[in-house]
């Protein structure tokens, strides 16, 4: 017991700090020891659990489901900030095998690390800096899921994050790509580039296999995410707005002729609206003459 102190917070903090020195001095049984003691007496210690975390990567061998898991819980602490968690991605990166498994662990770290960073980029306050991860992270998320052809649904989903972040940070985002110097790597318009690039791309594969359905899912999420920069004069971004109009549109048009079944009522609805689609487009390339 340590004197002075009862109440379970404040001790489970003090065991903490001792388990952070046992790992420093090399006494990872003692560090181990300590940890358990914090999280026995507050399971959401934020110290203790980045140490747990951490002794389960180092482990290694046997315990990739173990650290999949704690990961997963680990993001969803309040006091779980991104720098912690990257502590555990950059952990998880040297520790892990280039295997499956090994893979599956890393893509889980940084699915957590973007929940820790899409967080903090709510706040009306966020620096740039976190935006700028935040599309670093769903920009190698891509890179990964279109390595390993995962499902569509998982693009959506990053790109429907990233719209998320731009509702807020939209104007920031607008500035960045409107900066021809800001392009070089890992700048925040380089990685917005890198996820679209990768979307596009699946977009149009799977209108060439038509599967119009999915193909319309991804075109009409990267359409809401350029919808929140705003009233961007930048070329580009009028240009790649005016373009995700007319692809849009022109996959509803192929759904529509796909289908037999589809009652009068919504085929002339969906005509319509494939109608003021391509109306906004020449209203976007209009603004570019």
């Amino acid at each position: 017991a340590i004197p002075f102190i009862d109440e379970p917070p404040q001790l489970a903090l003090c065991w903490a700090s001792i388990a952070a020195c046992s790992r420093w001095a090399g006494q990872p049984q003692r560090c181990n020891d300590s940890v358990d003691k914090a999280l026995a007496l507050d399971r959401d210690q934020l110290h203790a659990t980045v140490l747990s975390v951490l002794g389960a990567i180092e482990r290694g061998s046997g315990a990739a489901e173990v650290v999949r898991t704690m990961l997963q819980k680990a993001k969803d602490l309040p006091s779980m900030l991104p720098k912690h968690m990257a502590c555990l991605v950059l952990a998880v990166q040297k520790h892990s095998n280039a295997d499956d498994q090994g893979l599956n662990t890393c893509t889980v770290g940084l699915e957590a690390l973007a929940h820790c960073l899409f967080r903090a980029c709510k706040l009306p306050d966020a620096g740039e800096h976190v935006v700028r991860d935040l599309f670093a992270v769903l920009g190698e998320l891509a890179s990964q899921a279109q390595a390993r052809h995962v499902p569509t649904a998982e693009l959506v989903r990053l790109l429907v994050a990233a719209e998320e972040c731009a509702a807020v940070h939209g104007a920031l985002l607008a500035t960045a790509l409107g900066d021809t110097k800001s392009d070089r790597s890992g700048s925040l318009a380089a990685s917005f580039r890198q996820l679209l690039r990768i979307a596009w791309a699946r977009g149009q594969s799977l209108g060439r296999d038509r599967v119009w359905t999915e193909s319309l899912e991804l075109f009409d999420a990267i359409r809401r995410l350029l919808d929140r920069l705003g009233n961007s004069d930048n070329r580009g971004v009028l240009s790649a707005r005016a373009w995700c109009l007319i692809m849009v549109a022109s996959t509803k048009l192929q759904m529509l002729k796909a289908s037999s079944s589809t009652r009068r009522e919504a085929r002339s609805e969906m005509s319509d609206r494939a109608l003021k689609l391509l109306e906004g487009a020449h209203e976007l390339y209009t603004l570019l003459s």
